[in-house]
């Protein structure tokens, strides 16, 4: 969480740039992070485009159990159908004249059961016929058309898994329509405002690991002084907690797990 909030801070003053071909033509890309959650609920991830730069995004839970890969990424489709067809349908009553759909996606089985239907069908695939048969119909009605898309250039792919360095960067360059490389420590505020950089300068951040009582996950407090103020207290599971208690009760040889409990404010 830091990180983004880091990254939107950093980012605040670039914007999405969109463009539409000259014949436009719906695009999308749907991903699926399979059984992450605690209640082993997949993730889907979609975009859509016009040209370059998106004009949709999706990123949602999907609200079913999906018992493999396969089938979580036909749920996914299944769920990312609706709104596929209501952006053709919305841009054909502005007069636009549009073909299919194009919707794309990295995993070739749940291609094959959604292109071929019955024929790639099985045993093992008949709890999720309706989502699969759903899809089947559209694509034999010629409102979609399925194309495969390695991973490393699914787009939806960074909606649904974090991305670092390079790679984050060139997703960022395809969803936004921004260059590359652009140095996002330099771009300004419209009306030339510098008071974050100064900011910054009279500001420190000590970033300190914490884990839960629970000892089943673990989370970054940062714990901020600036010359006006100071903070010396965070929220951490609803409940006042004091980093610099925590240090402390580190520096004496306590536990991780002890000092987390003893660091909140009673």
């Amino acid at each position: 969480m830091k990180c983004v909030l880091k990254h939107l801070k950093g980012s605040i003053n670039l914007g999405i740039r969109l463009e539409v071909e000259a014949t436009p033509i719906v695009k999308w890309w749907v991903d699926t992070l399979h059984a992450v959650p605690n209640d082993c609920k997949s993730h889907t991830g979609a975009i859509m485009t016009l040209g370059k730069g998106m004009a949709i995004t999706l990123s949602q839970k999907q609200k079913i159990n999906g018992t493999n890969l396969t089938e979580s990424e036909i749920i996914g489709v299944d769920d990312t159908l609706p709104h596929t067809l209501w952006t053709k349908y919305f841009l054909e009553c502005q007069g636009y004249d549009l073909g299919p759909s194009i919707l794309h996606q990295d995993n070739k089985s749940a291609l094959l059961l959604e292109t071929n239907g019955m024929r790639s069908a099985s045993r093992c695939t008949k709890h999720f016929k309706v989502h699969n048969f759903f899809i089947k119909d559209k694509v034999d009605q010629k409102e979609i058309v399925l194309k495969y898309c390695p991973t490393e250039e699914m787009r939806a792919d960074v909606l649904t898994k974090p991305k670092l360095g390079k790679i984050f960067k060139g997703f960022r360059s395809k969803l936004m329509n921004i260059p590359i490389d652009i140095p996002i420590s330099h771009i300004e505020a419209p009306n030339g405002d510098h008071s974050q950089k100064e900011t910054r300068k009279h500001s420190t951040h000590i970033i300190v690991p914490v884990q839960e009582c629970d000892g089943t996950r673990t989370c970054l407090t940062t714990h901020r002084h600036t010359k006006d103020k100071q903070w010396p207290h965070v929220l951490l599971n609803g409940s006042l907690w004091d980093p610099i208690k925590y240090i402390e009760l580190l520096s004496k040889g306590l536990a991780r797990k002890i000092a987390c409990v003893r660091s909140f404010v009673t």
